[in-house]
């Protein structure tokens, strides 16, 4: 039941993009908590491509996917046993980084205690609603 809510809400606020974020362009990818279906609009490459492409270690992009910096971690979504980024994630975790490092607000990640009270906020908010 939950994962077909979740699927419901996910559906549901990619149909209503383009009316909430009407600043993002036709195609674009939206920076929404749904990462990875951003991610599948967009190129994959495997953190080690990434790596070779920044010229940093692959656990350096590790690092930056698991843990983060400065509160950002980059982007990514597992296919089979295979991690991905794109070049776009790249980008948006830099500007993230910089935005921080410069004291910027930058948008902090929720822990997973926070975002099931959200889920379940929203499950709750949806019920009420006859959904």
């Amino acid at each position: 039941m939950r994962t077909d809510l979740r699927l419901l809400v996910a559906a549901a606020l990619l149909a209503a993009a383009p009316l909430l974020f009407p600043e993002t362009p036709v195609g674009g990818a939206l920076a929404l908590p749904l990462i990875g279906v951003a991610l599948l609009d967009e190129k994959r490459l495997s953190l080690t491509e990434a790596a070779r492409r920044l010229n940093v270690s692959p656990s350096t992009c590790w690092r930056w996917a698991m843990r983060g910096v400065r509160n950002v971690k980059l982007e990514t979504q597992v296919w089979g046993s295979k991690r991905y980024t794109t070049e776009a994630a790249l980008e948006r975790f830099s500007e993230r980084c910089t935005q921080a490092a410069n004291g910027e607000s930058a948008p902090h990640a929720r822990t997973p205690r926070r975002r099931e009270h959200d889920i379940d906020r929203a499950e709750r908010e949806l019920g009420d609603e006859g959904f």
